[in-house]
C-alpha cells in the first residue's frame, strides 16, 4: 500500500528544505491518526484539541485549526482517495541540544488507502510495562519505540496486538488501542490515571454508553479481572471498534448484543455505515 507524504509551509508541498531535526534526534513531536471517509472526521475537534495539548506540553508552536483542516483536505484530495488513512504530524525544528526549545513547527501528512477493517483481534500481554506516573502517557507523541517493540513481540508470538500493564499490574491499553470489556451487562475500562492515552474513540464510546443507559465503570483492574470478562473489545480512530476473540489462548464469546448495539451506534455516529 503506497503512501503519499505532504508538508505544509504556507502551501502543500511534497518536500521541505527545513530539517525537522528535533523530531528526528529526540522524538519531539505529536501526531493524530484517523479515517477520512469522504469527509473530515466527525470528531476532528477532539483530535485537534489533543494535538494542541500535546504541542503545548512539548512547547511546539502549532498552526490554527483552520489551517490544519484545510491541509488535511488538500492532502487527501491530492492523493486522489475517497477513503483514506490519515496521519497528521507536528514535527519540531530548532537547536541541536536535547534541552533546547523548539523554534518552528513542521506540519506533515501521511495519506494512504484505508486498510481493510478487521472484525476481531487476538492479544498477548506485553513484557514491557507502563509507568503510570509518566505525563507522556497522556499525549500522542511520535516517540513510539515501546509500542513498536511490543507490537513486534505480539506478531512474532502469533498474536495481533499487545496489552500493556502498568507497574502496579493494572490493565492500561494496547499498543494502538484502548480496551473495554463487558461483564454481567456492565462495561469496564481502565481509568486514565493508570497511564493510558485518552483515546478519541474511547471518549465516543463513553458518550454512547451514557446515551444508551449502559453502566460504564472506569477503574483499576488487574489482568485476572479482564480474563473473567464475558466480552472484550478495542477502540481507536482507524479501526473504530474491534472485538477480542483471544487473549493468550483463552477464547471469548463470539456474540454480544450489548457490543452489537455499541458498534452499530459508533459506526452510525462516525458515518462509516
Amino acid at each position: 500500500m503506497s503512501e503519499k507524504i505532504y508538508f505544509y509551509d504556507g502551501s502543500l508541498k511534497e518536500s521541505l528544505d527545513i530539517l525537522p531535526n528535533r523530531s528526528l534526534f529526540f522524538g519531539e513531536g505529536v501526531f493524530e491518526t484517523f479515517r477520512y471517509k469522504s469527509q473530515i472526521p466527525i470528531y476532528i475537534d477532539r483530535h485537534l484539541k489533543r494535538l494542541k495539548k500535546g504541542s503545548e506540553f512539548l512547547q511546539i508552536s502549532i498552526p490554527s485549526d483552520d489551517i490544519i483542516i484545510e491541509f488535511i483536505k488538500n492532502s487527501v484530495q491530492e492523493a486522489g482517495l475517497d477513503d483514506a488513512y490519515v496521519k497528521i504530524c507536528l514535527f519540531s525544528s530548532g537547536g541541536n541540544s536535547y534541552y533546547d526549545k523548539s523554534q518552528r513547527y513542521i506540519l506533515c501528512s501521511v495519506i494512504k488507502e484505508y486498510p481493510h477493517r478487521k472484525s476481531d483481534i487476538s492479544l498477548t500481554i506485553a513484557t514491557e510495562c507502563i509507568n503510570s506516573k509518566s505525563e507522556l502517557n497522556y499525549y500522542k507523541t511520535i516517540n513510539y519505540i515501546q509500542n513498536k517493540l511490543s507490537k513486534r513481540q505480539a506478531i512474532s508470538s502469533g498474536f495481533e496486538e499487545a496489552l500493556f500493564l502498568n507497574e502496579k499490574g493494572n490493565v492500561t491499553e494496547c499498543t494502538a488501542h484502548n480496551i473495554f470489556w463487558i461483564k454481567d451487562s456492565k462495561i469496564y475500562t481502565p481509568s486514565l490515571k493508570n497511564g493510558l492515552l485518552p483515546g478519541i474513540t474511547r471518549s465516543v464510546i463513553i458518550d454512547i454508553c451514557n446515551d444508551l443507559d449502559l453502566e460504564l465503570i472506569e477503574g483499576d483492574y488487574d489482568i485476572k479481572e479482564l480474563q473473567r470478562a464475558d466480552y472484550i473489545f478495542l477502540t481507536n480512530a482507524i479501526s473504530g471498534i474491534v472485538k477480542v476473540y483471544n487473549i493468550e489462548g483463552k477464547e471469548y464469546l463470539e456474540e454480544s448484543q450489548i457490543y452489537k448495539n455499541i458498534e452499530d451506534n459508533l459506526l452510525t455516529r462516525l458515518k462509516w455505515k
